[in-house]
């Protein structure tokens, strides 16, 4: 195994490529390394970005598209090799998938929407298999905290029907291509976008202004790039006189502080809760319950994150006020993944 680098270098590589591997087997990511090896010609100059061994690398995909990585935004080789991956199984997933360099049109149950190789991904997977679907949300608003690129938000919007789904992203690249799909696919007065997030106070964050990585997020005090404004649950919900509404959570963490400070009567808008939890489910639980919610919730997940770094507690908690509103279809599948009460 021989790559055109230093002799010194191929060393460090073929040891950090063995490194890699184990800790991807350790983290249940082998997955990832093969995706990597079967999407990107160079596939070498990923690993060599990854170990700190340069600094930046242009990796070619096996149908010719470029694009220039550096540590900060290596996750970007990942997704469009997920999207390689989607592409090999087009047929099998019953999609229709056209591709012109970045620009991707795909036809799913139906619909034409124009992705690109990054957003595709995420898009096409919670369509074809949603995820965040156990409510009925046919005529009610929506919050989405933590819309990555839209794929919830398109989905309440497209597939479930909602009145109008209101979006928020602090990542400011991530939010960047969210929004390029949901203005190119016109649905501008459907579907909100905020580059903003949402916590139990207002204040400001900052965020790299091209990072793709969640764990880049950090307090107001770091030099990073660019300031996020935050806003409090409460105050939006009043502002925007949400009622009857859907609220779904997922920002990596944030949960806790939303439960925390959002007023009883502001919670009692939503007649559906659905939370990914990230460190753990009762006291969430706990607070719902006590402002009258039915709670149900799947087993923990835990998650190794890395010595020194806080473990990860992962799981959904599904709130409600009336069994009518739960997606049944949904709630069964999630009951595969053992649903406690």
């Amino acid at each position: 195994m021989e790559f055109n680098v230093n002799k010194k270098d191929n060393i460090k590589l073929k040891i950090g490529i063995l490194f890699y591997i184990c800790a991807s087997i350790s983290k249940a990511n082998l997955s990832r390394a093969s995706l990597i090896n079967k999407a990107i010609k160079n596939w070498y100059q990923f690993y060599l970005v990854y170990l700190g061994i340069k600094k930046s690398a242009t990796l070619e995909f096996v149908d010719g598209y470029k694009i220039n990585v550096s540590k900060r935004n290596l996750s970007r080789a990942l997704i469009i090799a997920e999207f390689h991956a989607m592409l090999r199984r087009a047929r099998d997933l019953g999609l229709t998938i056209r591709v012109n360099k970045d620009k991707v049109v795909v036809k799913v149950k139906k619909r034409w929407l124009i992705l690109d190789r990054e957003t595709a991904p995420s898009i096409i997977t919670e369509l074809l298999f949603p995820q965040h679907d156990v409510f009925n949300v046919k005529g009610r608003d929506v919050i989405d905290i933590g819309a990555y690129v839209g794929d919830t938000a398109i989905y309440y919007y497209l597939y479930g029907n909602a009145r109008h789904v209101y979006a928020f992203e602090p990542i400011p690249y991530i939010y960047k291509k969210g929004l390029q799909v949901i203005k190119r696919n016109n649905l501008m007065k459907f579907i909100s976008f905020f580059n903003e997030g949402v916590s139990g106070e207002k204040g400001v964050i900052k965020v790299p202004k091209s990072g793709t990585n969640f764990d880049k997020v950090e307090p107001a005090e770091s030099t990073e790039d660019k300031v996020i404004k935050i806003i409090s649950l409460e105050d939006f919900v009043r502002k925007y006189k949400i009622d009857d509404a859907i609220l779904k959570v997922d920002c990596e963490g944030c949960e806790y502080s939303i439960f925390q400070k959002a007023s009883k009567e502001v919670l009692q808008r939503f007649v559906g809760i659905y939370i990914e939890y990230h460190y753990g489910y009762a006291d969430l639980a706990l607070r719902l319950k006590e402002d009258g919610f039915n709670v149900i919730y799947t087993k923990p997940t835990y998650i190794f994150k890395g010595l020194g770094r806080r473990p990860m507690i992962s799981g959904d908690i599904i709130a409600f006020r009336e069994k009518s509103i739960l997606n049944l279809n949904s709630i069964n599948r999630i009951q595969g993944r053992t649903i406690l009460q």
